[in-house]
């Protein structure tokens, strides 16, 4: 995860890169010199690979310490802001780009929502959840408020849930990825208002990139192949058809020792992607 500081004339100034492991350190660099600038370290149990995101246009850091706490740090001094527990174990979050006291959090069976993220005080540990209900073709259409103790795993559709992402082009968006599919969840009417579907026979989803600059999403298929899928908006819309395969690129060829498990998009342009490998490496 990288964050530029910028002047008021918008020159890049300072480019701070984070990278975190499953102990929960993560180390701050100076991304152009490879310099060492901090390494943020929490004493707090960890049982799996930490989440970090940035605050737009500073230099705080929020990083998910796997199952339960959430931290603010501010990177570029290596403090401390607050640190938050939550009941439920978590593995993922989002933060929303337009509305810096929303975040959505998630969970093994909830979409966990915190409305009152702050960069100076600690957020509420208690925010409200929700469950995803499955429709009538058995896709996630809804989101229900979850009520302690009423939990019901058929009509949850949480599982295979790889990540969630609030689109930075369209507000109120909230993107949901699935091996096999992405819902496109409208935040005002809490209800899936898109889908992009994957055919049994092709290959599965195994991370997306959501652009700022259009309504536009980079899909990395576990084949090693991208899709460039654009909001298409005609007379014959349809859920299943809101956005468009335009390209497909051929597969990467990869060692067998090595597999694809994520991407990241070139900031201001767009134009070119990162692919990041389990051997460490990073490939353009």
């Amino acid at each position: 995860k990288a964050v530029v500081s910028t002047q008021s004339t918008g020159v890049p100034v300072s480019l701070l890169l984070a990278s975190g492991d499953k102990s929960g350190r993560v180390i701050v660099w100076e991304a152009l010199s490879g310099r060492k600038v901090n390494e943020l370290v929490e004493a707090t149990r960890t049982s799996g690979n930490v989440t970090m995101s940035w605050v737009p246009n500073t230099f705080f850091l929020v990083v998910l310490l796997p199952p339960h706490n959430v931290v603010l740090w501010n990177a570029a001094s290596g403090t401390r802001i607050w640190k938050q527990t939550f009941v439920d174990p978590m593995y993922s979050f989002s933060l929303d780009p337009f509305d810096e006291s929303r975040m959505v959090l998630v969970s093994d069976n909830s979409l966990i929502f915190v409305n009152d993220l702050d960069m100076c005080k600690v957020p509420s540990n208690h925010p409200k959840k929700y469950q995803l209900a499955l429709g009538s073709k058995g896709r996630s259409d809804s989101l229900l408020p979850s009520i302690t103790g009423d939990y019901h795993p058929h009509s949850n559709s949480m599982q295979g849930l790889i990540k969630v992402v609030h689109s930075p082009y369209c507000r109120n968006k909230l993107l949901l990825l699935y091996p096999r599919q992405i819902t496109i969840i409208d935040l005002e009417l809490m209800h899936a208002t898109g889908y992009i579907l994957q055919d049994r026979g092709s290959s599965q989803f195994i991370d997306m990139y959501v652009c700022t600059s259009d309504n536009i999403i980079y899909c990395l298929h576990d084949s090693g192949a991208i899709s460039i899928r654009r909001f298409t908006d005609n007379d014959t819309y349809q859920q299943e058809t809101c956005y468009q395969c335009v390209v497909v690129s051929e597969a990467m060829r990869l060692c067998k020792s090595a597999k694809l498990i994520g991407l990241q998009a070139k900031p201001f342009t767009e134009e070119q992607l990162l692919f990041l490998l389990t051997d460490g490496r990073l490939v353009d």
